[in-house]
């Protein structure tokens, strides 16, 4: 890596993902020769939360989470939740999630998903590790679920709420985390709310392999295009070129308070 070009963290990729079956190592190499030093694998389901933790103890530089996407809130068995109960009093992974609540598309059924998403969040309150969660056309319920609880250790992941949104995930005490979305043209109220997240609760991530910012759209994305959202970041944020390395270093203690890692490692 460049000595001037500052390290950076994904807090959010699915390597898992069997779109990167055969080129994953290579990607994974790909992002440590771009300053990706820490990447958090994220599980949707039983299976790929099991490869996630697989991931993460062959490469140092891989966390991991586990959990059910709410797409999978009915496929999700109680002798899976079970497992994945030990595995967070365990700390086989670094954070439980992907869990939450999607109104889009509703593959499971609304009752479903808060059952699955409550369960999560007990868990979160449980053992202490924070949630990675997902919101979309949701956001009432989802409040409302982390309000009854006054759960408040997590990132709202791929945010693409308003600024109204944006402070009430921040008042309950959440992390934002702005993925490539805030380079596209149609982006502009992310944009505008990316203005305005307190430096100290704002992270980066990818989601790859979707959603790939510019230049590289329409195809799969990588870990190590979290270099273009850190600088739509900046620019958004008018940060100097003599302040990127301070920048960077606020996102990167940000990334490792939320998910309990030594930030010197």
């Amino acid at each position: 890596m460049n000595p001037i070009t500052p390290r950076l963290f994904d807090t959010h990729c699915h390597l898992n993902s069997a779109q990167f079956d055969g080129c994953r190592r290579d990607v994974i190499q790909r992002a440590r020769a771009d300053g990706i030093e820490k990447m958090v694998v994220i599980g949707t389901d039983f299976q790929t939360s099991q490869h996630a933790m697989a991931l993460s103890r062959v490469h140092h530089d891989l966390l991991c989470a586990a959990g059910v996407h709410p797409h999978e809130a009915e496929s999700c068995t109680v002798e899976q939740l079970g497992l994945f109960a030990s595995y967070y009093d365990t700390r086989m992974c670094h954070a439980i999630g992907e869990c939450g609540l999607d109104y889009f598309y509703e593959y499971s059924d609304r009752e479903k998903q808060k059952e699955v998403f409550n369960w999560h969040i007990e868990q979160s309150q449980r053992t202490k590790l924070p949630l990675v969660i997902h919101i979309r056309d949701a956001w009432e319920d989802a409040l409302a679920c982390l309000r009854r609880y006054n759960q408040h250790v997590g990132v709202i992941h791929c945010f693409s709420g308003t600024t109204e949104q944006a402070a009430a995930c921040l008042a309950l005490g959440f992390y934002i985390s702005i993925p490539g979305i805030v380079t596209f043209k149609n982006a502009a109220d992310l944009r505008e709310t990316t203005k305005h997240v307190p430096s100290d609760r704002l992270l980066i991530e990818t989601d790859s392999p979707f959603l790939a910012p510019i230049p590289h759209r329409g195809k799969k994305n990588e870990p190590r295009f979290v270099r273009h959202v850190f600088e739509a970041v900046c620019e958004l944020r008018d940060v100097s070129a003599s302040e990127h390395q301070a920048f960077a270093q606020q996102l990167w203690d940000n990334s490792c308070r939320l998910f309990n890692v030594n930030k010197l490692q």
